[in-house]
């Protein structure tokens, strides 16, 4: 089963445009994708929030239900 990061990973290979244009279109370095795409980091919800519109993708986070 393929996590998270790698089902973003493959969203972002897939979406049509460079790691150039992505970086200029959201604001988020370069060297963040390229470390994001290699796997040696991952990234913030805040950087996924700005990188998920270009790349087709939407974020829902689901908190978890408080106990009473």
């Amino acid at each position: 089963m393929a996590t998270m990061s790698d089902q973003i990973r493959q969203a972002i290979r897939q979406c049509g445009h460079s790691r150039y244009e992505i970086s200029v279109k959201t604001g988020v370095s370069q060297g963040t994708l390229s470390r994001f795409l290699s796997g040696e980091n991952d990234m913030t919800l805040r950087l996924l929030e700005r990188i998920a519109p270009l790349i087709g993708a939407k974020l829902v986070v689901n908190a978890p239900k408080r106990k009473r």
